[in-house]
């Protein structure tokens, strides 16, 4: 039996076999020794189209590295090369694909008539593969995947027979040098990188060249952008913040309205994506480090978020920071969030920004205040569509919290019942809230009693927005003597 892990170790070396099946008739044409030469300047010729935005090529392009018509004709005969029609002597590679390949051909292989018996690729070459690598609508985006496909040992040796030539992999000694660097660059979106690295399939390899990657940034577009980060993300040993977004065209051409009839056959045909999904959530556990996780304009559905909860709860999580802003979370979603909670030792700041919660929702995250076992000093719960009935829930959970330092509900419509309802409680509770926000929360100079009373029995509180409220002058006046009579150094901001 076959084993094809290492008859086609990656994707390259799919594409080498079936171009291998070509090559016999040139072999048979060609001396062995012309052979290499012409080979050689094929690629020469991808490669260099590749960086000159040039898919047509004329005889004198040959002429210029040395490919003689007979090379053409063969290479015309099997196909790889098409002559345009109607276009003089102008050809093309049959397919893009082909010269991309080429092109990445022509970095490793092995050239006895140059000094350093190989072509060597300046870093900024090899940041541009890299950078081109996930990008379909680039050109050339496939040579950067081939190059370091052929950096596999097993897929270089089979590219080594099928094309009876040898290999130099001096290359991948700068790709290393140059990836080790990439890490200092802010803002740089590893997901091209990561497509590159599990081209490779060496864990060894990827996990050298991602020793010291403290923050990873990763836009999940494809299928393919979650293969890729599940296999790199175990690698990163040293991580300790990571950003995520998970984007809505993905959700929706694999996980479509579960009013949909075929909805349920298609969650089972991408189990390997939830498998991918659960990779990716170990590594909560699995990286000592990683304290910071930042998932953001996202799609987080059911199968996703029991995943995700499942992975927060864990005893081994050492999360202190998690933001889920503008993820589609629902009440169901705050079920599973807050029973991570009730388990979690570590959690300090959570951010549930920019989600439709509503109230229900809301009710899940007070009711486990009651049951927290990690040190929670700031929550955001910024524009979730809450209204006045969700602060009797607040308020219970505030007089029976001292961890909480930090609240932020700005953009809910808590008006003046709500505001009133949280102040008292602030007033009467022996909490340690210092930040309170509560930018356009829809209250009116009705709820600044309230708010003067609580300033004037809420010692601990420093600062205090309220913002974008409509309290008119009564309000101000209101507010402002109170705090003349009762506050000194702390920021309130009307």
């Amino acid at each position: 039996m076959v084993d094809l892990t290492k008859a086609c170790p990656n994707v390259t070396s799919v594409f080498v076999l079936y171009l291998a099946n070509l090559f016999p008739t040139i072999f048979k044409k060609l001396p062995y020794g012309d052979y290499k030469k012409q080979l050689e300047g094929v690629c020469r010729l991808a490669a260099q189209g590749i960086w000159n935005l040039k898919s047509v090529f004329d005889k004198r392009d040959f002429q210029c590295v040395m490919v003689d018509e007979t090379t053409i004709d063969n290479f015309l005969y099997v196909n790889i090369l098409q002559k345009l029609e109607g276009q003089g002597d102008r050809y093309v590679f049959a397919l893009f694909t082909f010269q991309e390949f080429f092109g990445a051909l022509f970095y490793v292989l092995f050239s006895p008539r140059r000094m350093m018996y190989y072509h060597p690729l300046s870093h900024i070459n090899i940041w541009n593969l890299i950078t081109m690598s996930r990008e379909r609508a680039m050109f050339g985006y496939q040579m950067g995947l081939f190059l370091f496909g052929l950096f596999n040992e097993e897929c270089a040796g089979i590219a080594m027979r099928s094309f009876k030539c040898k290999l130099c992999l001096k290359n991948k000694l700068k790709a290393m040098k140059v990836i080790t660097r990439l890490k200092d660059y802010e803002g740089y979106e590893y997901s091209q990188l990561f497509h590159c690295l599990w081209e490779t399939r060496e864990e060894s390899f990827v996990k050298y060249v991602l020793l010291g990657y403290q923050k990873v940034s990763l836009k999940i577009k494809s299928q393919e952008d979650l293969q890729t980060s599940a296999f790199c993300l175990k690698h990163c040993g040293d991580l300790k913040k990571m950003e995520l977004t998970l984007s809505r065209d993905f959700y929706k051409e694999l996980w479509p309205s579960s009013a949909d009839p075929s909805y349920g056959a298609q969650v089972e045909e991408n189990e390997i994506l939830f498998t991918w999904w659960q990779d990716i959530c170990s590594v909560f556990e699995t990286t000592e480090g990683l304290k910071v996780l930042a998932v953001t304009d996202s799609i987080l559905e059911a199968p996703f978020m029991q995943i995700f909860t499942r992975a927060l709860k864990q005893p081994h999580c050492k999360l202190l920071r998690l933001q889920l802003e503008n993820c589609n979370l629902t009440g169901i979603s705050c079920e599973g969030i807050a029973f991570a909670l009730r388990h979690n030792k570590m959690l300090t700041h959570l951010s549930l920004a920019e989600n439709n919660l509503r109230d229900a929702g809301s009710r899940h995250i007070w009711r486990a205040f009651k049951y927290l076992t990690c040190p929670l000093q700031r929550l955001v719960l910024r524009q979730c569509s809450l209204t006045s009935a969700c602060c009797k829930y607040m308020t219970s959970a505030l007089k029976n919290n001292k961890s909480l330092r930090s609240l932020d509900l700005s953009c809910n419509r808590l008006k003046d019942d709500g505001v009133i309802l949280l102040c008292d409680a602030l007033a009467d509770a022996d909490c340690n809230v210092s930040i309170l926000e509560l930018e356009w929360c829809g209250f009116t100079s009705y709820a600044c009693h309230a708010i003067a009373s609580m300033l004037g029995s809420h010692r601990k509180l420093m600062y205090l927005d309220l913002s974008k409220n409509v309290i008119g002058v009564s309000g101000i006046l209101t507010l402002s003597l109170a705090f003349l009579s009762h506050r000194q150094g702390e920021d309130v901001i009307l």
